[in-house]
C-alpha cells in the first residue's frame, strides 16, 4: 500500500474531529458570551517537567473538586469544573481539545472507542487543558508518543485512578488478585490495562504478574459475578456535561435560542417536545 493511501484514513479522521471541535468551540463561545457558561477553577501554576509533576497535578486537580481518593463519576461534568466543555461525537479517533482562554476550553472525544478508553481520552484532554496547551489533536498519538504526551498520559492515569486510591482500596477488596482488579476497574471505570498498570505502579504486583493479569481481560460475566453489576458506561455519543445542558436550557428559557437550536446544542439529549415551557409561552 502506498504511504499516502495509508495516511488518508487518519487524515480524514483528523479533519472530521477538528471540524467538530471548531463547531463545538463556536457554540461554547456563544453560550459564554451570553453569560450562560462559566469559566472553570484555576489550579496553582507550576512547571510540569516530569511524570511525578504530572501525577502531582492530577492529585491537585482531584483535591480542588474534593474527589480525594473517590472514583471520578461522569467525566464530562467533572471536566466542566475546570472550564473544559466536552462533547462525545460519533467519530473515530481519540480526541482533540482547544483552550480558548484561561480556564475555558472545549474538547471532542471520539465515541467509537471502548468506554474505558473514552474516559482516558477525556482525562487526557483535561490534562492538556490544565497544562495550558492551546490546541491538541490526539489522533495517531498512540503510534508516536513524544515526551509531552507521556506526561499527559501520566496525568490522565493518576486523575482516573491515583496510587493513593489503589493502596487504600486494595486491602479492603475480596478474592484473588484478578478478582480484586475486576472490582477496582469497575469502581473507577477504567480499562483493564489501566487498572493493571495502576496496581503495578503501586507495587502491589510485579512486572511478570502484571503481564499475566493484563492478558486475562474480564468479560461482562466476570463483572456480574465479582462486582455484582457492569460498570456504568460513561461518555456515550452525544453526551455533554451538566453545566452545558443547564446553559443551553437557560439560553432557551430566556429566548436567546430557538427550540430547534436548543435541541441542536443538546446533541440529542432531548426532543423538542421535551423542552420545558418558557415564561412567555405560558403567559395567557
Amino acid at each position: 500500500m502506498d504511504l499516502d493511501e495509508a495516511a488518508q484514513p487518519a487524515a480524514r479522521d483528523r479533519f472530521r474531529l477538528d471540524a467538530a471541535l471548531e463547531a463545538h468551540a463556536r457554540d461554547a463561545e456563544f453560550l459564554r458570551t451570553g453569560g450562560f457558561l462559566p469559566d472553570g477553577l484555576a489550579l496553582p501554576s507550576g512547571p510540569v517537567a516530569s511524570v511525578a509533576d504530572a501525577r502531582a497535578l492530577a492529585l491537585s486537580a482531584r483535591a480542588a473538586i474534593a474527589l480525594d481518593d473517590k472514583p471520578v463519576q461522569g467525566m464530562a461534568s467533572t471536566a466542566e469544573y475546570f472550564g473544559l466543555y466536552l462533547l462525545v461525537a460519533a467519530l473515530p479517533g481519540e480526541g482533540a481539545s482547544l483552550r480558548l482562554d484561561d480556564q475555558f476550553g472545549v474538547a471532542i472525544v471520539g465515541g467509537t472507542a471502548p468506554a474505558g478508553r473514552r474516559r482516558f481520552t477525556a482525562a487526557h484532554e483535561l490534562g492538556h487543558h490544565l497544562l495550558g496547551d492551546e490546541y491538541q489533536s490526539d489522533i495517531g498519538v498512540a503510534a508516536s508518543r513524544d515526551e509531552r504526551e507521556c506526561l499527559i498520559d501520566a496525568f490522565a492515569a493518576a486523575f482516573l485512578l491515583p496510587e493513593t486510591a489503589v493502596t487504600a482500596r486494595w486491602p479492603l477488596l475480596q478474592g484473588s488478585e484478578r478478582e480484586k482488579l475486576v472490582q477496582l476497574a469497575a469502581e473507577f471505570r477504567v480499562s483493564w490495562g489501566a487498572a493493571v498498570k495502576a496496581v503495578k505502579r503501586a507495587g502491589l504486583v510485579d512486572a511478570q504478574r502484571a503481564g499475566t493479569l493484563n492478558a486475562q481481560t474480564p468479560q461482562r460475566g466476570d463483572f456480574l459475578a465479582i462486582f455484582g453489576t457492569e460498570p456504568v458506561e460513561d461518555l456515550r455519543t452525544g453526551e455533554t456535561g451538566a453545566a452545558w445542558r443547564r446553559a443551553v436550557l437557560a439560553a432557551y428559557q430566556d429566548g436567546t435560542v430557538t427550540p430547534a437550536r436548543a435541541i441542536e446544542l443538546l446533541h440529542g439529549a432531548l426532543e423538542e417536545t421535551d423542552l420545558p415551557d418558557r415564561e412567555d409561552d405560558a403567559a395567557p
